[in-house]
């Protein structure tokens, strides 16, 4: 699976499903979600499937540590994007896996109340602009008691350091430029929602358990190769393109410029070039605070006989 989350290509960590996902994170979700014959476990923002192959993956390698049962047997997935349902479907189907997944908005979950035994979302809060509707959601269709683990990024704390002074200047301009373009767009999202998923708990009723932190590092020594650079300039082309006015458009241009500067003094200084980006995901696990509904043994009227 590819690690290529570049800070200098986006100003969230939007990408983490297609592009970060270590062996440790699937380790992670298993020991905290548990996933056994007999429970429904709903993954609402699944993207293309990352989590579904990962653990499909890890059952054929055999690490077969849940009884040897195929994800879809206890698996259920969403998205709101169908075009990357309909790839996760068929990502699925070609490991011989039947997947359940639908296309559906996380604020409006196509399930009836506590359908599941789990629920997690990796990295969706952080596009939404109502993510306590969401955690609603997510609280609604998991039983009570049920876990809930939520994944998101601190992306105020980006840490970026260049040997050159033309790295160090191109990554202001991209986060002036990224910061710009999120404005204009009026994006109510919240960037740095990971640390205050606790507290976002609380407020919907799940009782937080934990935290767990997982640094997404990227360190390079000696000058990137050429595909590093071609894929960096195409990827800030791409949101430039998209730039909605004249000034923001201009701005856009000026940063592929500085990345264009960039890249040649790194392939200048060869060996002694050092790029180092991180930043942190905030892993919060909790648990839904609902009581169980007791069942209606005699109602009133038999009260009164």
């Amino acid at each position: 699976m590819p690690r290529d989350i570049d800070l200098l290509t986006s100003n969230t960590l939007k990408h983490l499903r297609d592009r970060w996902w270590p062996d440790a994170f699937t380790t992670f979700l298993e020991d905290t979600l548990q996933p056994l014959p007999d429970k429904r476990i709903l993954d609402v923002g699944c993207g293309r499937g990352t989590a579904e192959l990962a653990f499909l993956e890890r059952q054929n390698s055999g690490g077969q540590n849940h009884g040897g049962q195929a994800a879809s047997a206890w698996l259920v997935a969403i998205d709101i994007v169908q075009s990357r349902v309909r790839e996760a479907r068929a990502a699925a189907q070609d490991r011989g896996l039947v997947l359940p997944v639908a296309t559906a908005d996380a604020v409006r979950l196509p399930f009836a109340r506590a359908s599941f035994d789990a629920s997690f979302a990796v990295a969706v809060l952080q596009h939404v602009p109502d993510p306590i509707r969401v955690l609603r959601e997510c609280v609604r269709v998991t039983r009570p008691g049920g876990r809930i683990v939520i994944v998101e990024p601190d992306n105020g704390a980006r840490y970026f350091f260049s040997s050159l002074e033309s790295g160090r200047r191109a990554f202001e301009l991209g986060t002036e430029f990224f910061a710009a373009l999120a404005t204009s767009a009026g994006d109510p999202a919240d960037p740095v929602i990971g640390p205050k998923l606790p507290s976002l708990f609380l407020e919907v009723g799940i009782e937080p358990v934990t935290v767990q932190l997982f640094p997404v590092p990227q360190v390079r020594v000696g000058a990137p190769a050429p595909s590093v650079w071609d894929a960096r300039q195409h990827a800030i082309a791409a949101v430039v393109s998209t730039a909605p006015s004249e000034a923001l458009e201009r701005l856009g241009r000026d940063y592929l410029k500085a990345v264009g500067r960039y890249r040649d003094r790194a392939t200048a200084a060869g060996p002694a070039f050092v790029e180092i980006q991180h930043t942190i995901l905030f892993a919060a696990i909790g648990q839904n605070a609902g009581e169980e509904e007791m069942p209606v043994i005699f109602s009133h009227e038999n009260e009164k006989r």
